[in-house]
């Protein structure tokens, strides 16, 4: 916990306020309009898929550039205070493309996420098995894996082509100590548990009860519940690959810890149909781990909280339901 608080008060004491507070004014903006015009429920239901796409993408492009041109205060160049982290995360005495690839990433960056958001399921079509519901439930419980897969394949082709010589998804460093991750789980517990007595929790939670898993596998429900919560897994994988490491590691080189107020700013626009005070709360949430992703090069912590907060609303819901 000690080492944490240290990264957190190290990053508050180089911040530029002037740029925190422009940052956070322009990413209140986007969540002052979405709410204003339900403009992530108009980019969900309605238009062709293309045209679903396109508008993330755009909404994406705006957010996170326009963060990074309130940022770029900073320099595309890495500050000579955040030059030791970033030498030992990404070596950055070995060769890498200019600011030009920097500009590309701010492109590429929102449109593989808007396909995430848009593409549906992306199996959708296929009849992977004679009885209709089986079929029905497989596509849903294939979906979130097959589109992580798909995004980290476009990371490799990006590390690649970027010529960085360490990963960019967070995932291959244990530097970091997850004990006081575990520690805040269990302090969740009861107050994930507090909460899913109230109606609206049952009727959002578990997720899984939406899938219908009990006509899909009749005889084994449990088995339906669990693949579904594995499935379930593989979008909090997604979110902190995607945010906590490429749009952190990817980026240090060009910005250092500039690149923790964008991410932020994107992450809290992919919240935008999520109750108002969850959307605020998730662009500091994105800072919290975004500064511990800068400082350690591993999602580990991120992904251990957020998909152990995840499976705890799960659990409480089946609790809830049922005791109901």
């Amino acid at each position: 916990m000690k080492e944490i608080a240290g990264y957190l008060l190290s990053y508050a004491r180089n911040l530029d306020k002037k740029i925190f507070l422009f940052t956070t004014i322009y990413t209140g903006f986007f969540v002052w309009i979405n709410y204003q015009i339900r403009l992530e429920h108009a980019l969900v239901h309605n238009g062709s898929r293309l045209q679903r796409f396109a508008g993330f993408a755009l909404l994406y492009v705006l957010i996170l550039g326009g963060a990074y041109l309130i940022n770029h205060r900073a320099g595309l160049l890495v500050n000579l205070r955040d030059r030791n982290v970033s030498a030992i995360l990404h070596h950055q005495d070995q060769p890498s493309p200019g600011p030009g690839f920097f500009w590309l990433l701010i492109i590429i960056a929102p449109v593989l996420y808007a396909w995430r958001m848009s593409s549906g399921l992306v199996v959708e079509h296929l009849s992977l098995f004679q009885r209709e519901s089986i079929s029905r439930y497989a596509v849903i419980i294939l979906n979130a894996p097959l589109k992580c897969v798909v995004i980290l394949i476009a990371l490799c082709f990006i590390k690649r082509f970027g010529q960085y010589i360490t990963p960019i998804t967070g995932l291959s460093y244990s530097r970091l100590n997850l004990k006081p991750f575990l520690l805040a789980l269990t302090i969740f517990i009861p107050v994930i548990f507090f909460a899913g007595s109230h109606e609206s929790f049952r009727l959002a939670y578990p997720r899984a009860a939406k899938v219908d898993y009990t006509s899909a596998l009749p005889s084994l429900p449990w088995l339906g519940a669990i693949l579904f919560e594995i499935s379930y897994a593989f979008d909090f994988l997604l979110v902190e690959v995607f945010f906590r490491g490429f749009l952190i590691l990817a980026f240090i080189r060009y910005a250092g810890a500039g690149s923790i107020l964008p991410m932020a700013a994107f992450y809290c626009a992919i919240h935008f149909g999520k109750p108002l005070p969850e959307c605020i709360s998730s662009y500091f949430g994105g800072i919290l781990l975004g500064v511990i992703t800068y400082n350690s090069g591993s999602i580990w912590g991120g992904l251990v909280l957020h998909l152990g907060i995840g499976w705890l609303m799960e659990a409480a819901g089946f609790y809830w339901n049922n005791a109901g």
